[in-house]
């Protein structure tokens, strides 16, 4: 099994660090459940059923993950005794009624094709617009995707895990390790994103049609890459100090304080490596980046990252383990950094 600091994926650590999260959350589930009938006197058999039905498949294979629903469940929950408001609570509580706890396998779906419950949409899309659009700006940020575009999105979600098997075991172990659901939605607030609140799910943004399966490796790879540094921070201290302010980020237009770009270090120089082993695969040798980002960046990605990890050294204090993996990710990205116009074939939208 490679270290928690070593930058290159590995399966076995992701169903470690996968295991101390899911048995944390059920110590925090456990935690909120005794406070609950302490100080309000709410009824929780519904969050005590899921809480031990999660911990008895747990304990029936070391490799059996909980779901990014239950993850996100228990955001929501956490998130109303903060507001202490009593019928976000109430709520919130609804929603362990019936929850699926169990991740068998990759669920993935469009909103709205009837994968998922109504209940677990609900939960989902509650989170993802608690997460992206904290003010209450938009009436909605996820919607359900037309019929076409999602069969569409899906197929080529299908081929882009298929094409990451092709490239890297590996990769392809820990991807599917770390993501529970991945649920493709129409959206005009998103592109990709995931949450450490909803562990293992990943919300898509329908694909447009000059995009394809390629635009769904590099956000499969990215929200990956989010949940291995989720994970290791979950038990590992990553930054020892830093000076407290906002930095500019090679992925965001807004500054972003310093754990912000050290994920995004990450997120570079696995997409470096995943585009590295394409090159050198042959067969996707010119494999055209077709992801769209809110915020376009034309440097290098090679440079994007070197921006990131100077922004890092120079603002922070970080631990061993930090610094170790934050080097490593330097090296992967080194290490598999090819000429990286090979990979940019297109003008990044302004508003996509």
């Amino acid at each position: 099994m490679r270290s928690v600091f070593d930058a290159k994926p590995c399966r076995v650590r992701a169903r470690v660090l996968c295991r101390k999260t899911d048995t944390g959350l059920l110590y925090s589930a456990e935690y909120l459940n005794s406070k609950l009938k302490c100080i309000c006197k709410f009824e929780t058999n519904s969050l005590e059923n899921c809480i031990s039905e999660a911990q008895s498949y747990l304990n029936e294979n070391t490799e059996n993950r909980l779901s990014g629903v239950f993850y996100s469940a228990y955001s929501l929950l956490e998130d109303s005794i903060i507001s202490k408001n009593m019928k976000r609570i109430e709520s919130a509580l609804d929603n362990f009624d019936n929850l699926n706890v169990k991740s068998i396998e990759l669920r993935v779906s469009a909103l709205g094709d009837g994968s998922f419950s109504l209940s677990e949409e609900y939960i989902l899309c509650e989170l993802i617009k608690n997460e992206q659009d904290p003010n209450n700006i938009y009436d909605v940020v996820a919607e359900p995707c037309e019929l076409n575009s999602a069969q569409y999105s899906i197929s080529q979600l299908k081929k882009a895990i298929t094409v990451i098997n092709e490239l890297s075991n590996d990769l392809y172990g820990e991807t599917l390790c770390h993501l529970t659901e991945i649920l493709i939605v129409k959206s005009n607030q998103i592109n990709a994103a995931s949450s450490f609140k909803s562990f293992g799910v990943v919300f898509m943004r329908e694909l447009e049609s000059e995009q394809d399966w390629t635009t769904y490796l590099e956000h499969l790879i990215h929200e990956s890459a989010h949940h291995l540094v989720f994970s290791i921070w979950h038990s590992q201290r990553l930054i020892e100090k830093d000076k407290g302010i906002l930095l500019c980020s090679p992925l965001r237009p807004d500054p972003r304080p310093i754990s912000a770009v050290f994920h995004a270090a990450g997120v570079l120089s696995r997409i470096i490596f995943i585009l590295g082993l394409a090159y050198d695969s042959g067969k996707y040798k010119n494999l055209k980046r077709t992801a769209k980002y809110n915020f376009p960046n034309t440097e290098s990605l090679l440079n994007q990252f070197h921006d990131a990890f100077y922004a890092i050294e120079s603002n922070a204090i970080l631990s061993e383990t930090g610094n170790k993996l934050l080097c490593s990710f330097k090296n992967l990205a080194q290490e598999y950094n090819r000429n990286s116009t090979l990979f940019i074939g297109r003008e990044v939208s302004q508003n996509g």
